[in-house]
């Protein structure tokens, strides 16, 4: 597989951002905000939104979009 032989992170973001796979950002980050909550043991709405070196969102949690629009209505 192409992604092993990436030396960098930013290389192996590279492949996937070009590839079928780039919505393996969002689901990342969804898992990431269910450990998250899981630890402040669910008394915290937890939002995961992952960018990449360039500042660029690359991934967004189902909580964090929901925070998100949240804040947009206020």
């Amino acid at each position: 597989i192409e992604i092993f032989d990436c030396i960098t992170t930013d290389a192996a973001y590279d492949l996937v951002k070009n590839s079928r796979y780039k919505m393996i950002f969002d689901i990342i980050s969804n898992k990431a905000e269910k450990k998250c909550g899981n630890y402040v043991q669910e008394q915290l709405k937890v939002g995961i939104v992952m960018f990449s070196m360039d500042k660029e969102i690359v991934g967004m949690g189902e909580t964090a979009k929901n925070l998100l629009e949240e804040f947009h209505n206020e």
